[in-house]
């Protein structure tokens, strides 16, 4: 597994930055993120107090963001983009203060010619887990001003 430099790579910082760590392995064309849900987040005070859960939208930023990491440092630079569609969201398990979340994302199109102006947009399929369980799925593309 190749790590990535997330303060390179990605634009996110805290405190809206949901990937502590991000890599890449080539034979598996697999990219894999970790996330450690301390507790401490503002979003646990409102959802829910006495029931902190991590927001569902959260969960697909952090997918995301893992996905545009590894995007940027294919591109070689910290590019813009954003989210251009979300697809089959599934929240199967909540996410609670102090769940470490490993993210398995693989990109779903060609990249050959990844950064021309023809291919402005990347899918990926991304599987979120705690532990052996599955508590998150979600597949997304990514839109690049490049």
């Amino acid at each position: 597994m190749q790590g990535i430099d997330l303060d390179s790579f990605l634009r996110q910082t805290a405190p809206f930055r949901f990937v502590d760590e991000v890599s890449f392995c080539e034979e598996e064309n697999l990219i894999k993120s970790v996330r450690l849900y301390m507790g401490d987040e503002d979003f646990f005070v409102g959802h829910f107090p006495g029931d902190p859960v991590v927001p569902g939208v959260i969960l697909v930023e952090s997918m995301a963001q893992s996905c545009r990491a590894w995007l940027n440092n294919k591109l070689g630079e910290k590019a813009e983009g954003f989210i251009a569609s979300i697809d089959r969201a599934k929240f199967i398990k909540p996410v609670r203060p102090g769940d470490v979340v490993i993210i398995e994302s693989k990109p779903l199109n060609d990249l050959s010619d990844l950064g021309t102006a023809t291919s402005r947009f990347c899918r990926f399929s991304c599987v979120s887990k705690c532990g052996d369980e599955n508590v998150a799925k979600a597949s997304f593309t990514l839109y690049q001003n490049k």
